[in-house]
């Protein structure tokens, strides 16, 4: 998925092609970078909350079976030592795969960025082709061309439908069970947080633990969510551009392109929900539901 890049037609072909791909490259570095420290900091926190509060108790930092004796210095240590780097372990493979879908979006949204500058800058690629040639003084050369670049672009519109569809297809269903298990634990976790001492060492961990759940899903849904919006600007694009120097039959191909940009790409959550900045706000009212109910439930049995 990520070498498809650099092959035709998604390669970029001039400058302000690349630039366009730098630029949606450093949005998707900056929020593996922004993701990745923050929890990384968030394991670094209950790391350093466990060691202070179950360290004198001789506790774990997660409860667990061993087949072995955990009360001895050798076994509590080797089993704390090992959770430990495997608490981390488990949180940077988190973090390759909620930066991964989410990139593998930003990227797509890089496509439609790129076949958008090739739609406006059309007519004066057939122009310089027309230097080259002698479609000044023949018709159906000139139509031959247009033709040709009318073909490749479609070929590259296409394609970036199949491969968005690809995308989701293979990890809807990852991206639904996550995205339930989030709203779940974000509940939970503000839940937790509210029986706790503020600014407490606890307190503060879970603070972080929940805004890398908040971030987790929000980054899916607006990678999402920005893929939609450009796919379905593609129309703009070409009315954007001097569709009027081509020809009649470029200008009916054209026309029949615009009215598939009707449908847009949409990237769902098991087929049923759709990944935009919308369902991000719908997650944060359901949880909200959710915790008063949790809260109320708990305020009753008090």
């Amino acid at each position: 998925m990520v070498k498809i890049f650099d092959l035709e037609p998604f390669k970029p072909l001039d400058e302000p092609e690349v630039a366009i791909q730098k630029k949606v490259h450093r949005s998707i570095r900056f929020y593996t970078i922004l993701y990745g420290t923050l929890t990384n900091t968030t394991c670094s926190m209950l790391t350093l909350s466990s060691f202070i509060r179950d360290i004198p108790r001789r506790q774990l930092l997660f409860k667990s079976w061993f087949p072995f004796d955990r009360t001895t210095p050798v076994g509590f240590w080797s089993t704390y030592v090992y959770q430990t780097i495997y608490h981390y372990m488990g949180a940077n493979v988190n973090i390759a795969f909620d930066t991964f879908l989410p990139g593998l979006m930003m990227a797509t949204t890089a496509q439609m960025e790129i076949l958008k500058y090739r739609f406006i800058t059309l007519p004066r690629m057939i122009e310089n082709k027309c230097f080259e040639s002698v479609c000044e003084v023949n018709a159906d050369e000139l139509i031959k061309i247009e033709t040709k670049y009318l073909a490749d672009y479609t070929r590259h519109h296409l394609k970036i439908l199949r491969f968005s569809k690809a995308t989701n297809d293979t990890f809807t269903v990852s991206i639904f069970l996550q995205y339930c298990a989030s709203s779940l634990v974000i509940c939970v976790s503000v839940f937790s947080l509210s029986t706790l001492k503020p600014l407490s060492k606890e307190f503060n961990s879970l603070v972080m633990y929940v805004a890398c759940m908040l971030i987790q899903i929000y980054i899916f849904c607006d990678a999402a969510n920005e893929a939609t919006i450009k796919s379905g600007t593609i129309a703009d694009a070409i009315y954007e551009m001097d569709w009027t120097a081509l020809s009649t039959t470029s200008q009916k191909s054209l026309v029949l392109m615009m009215a598939r940009t009707l449908r847009p790409i949409m990237y769902t959550s098991g087929h049923m929900i759709s990944l935009s900045l919308v369902s991000f706000n719908s997650l944060l009212k359901l949880s909200y539901s959710i915790w008063n109910i949790l809260n109320r439930s708990s305020q009753r049995s008090d």
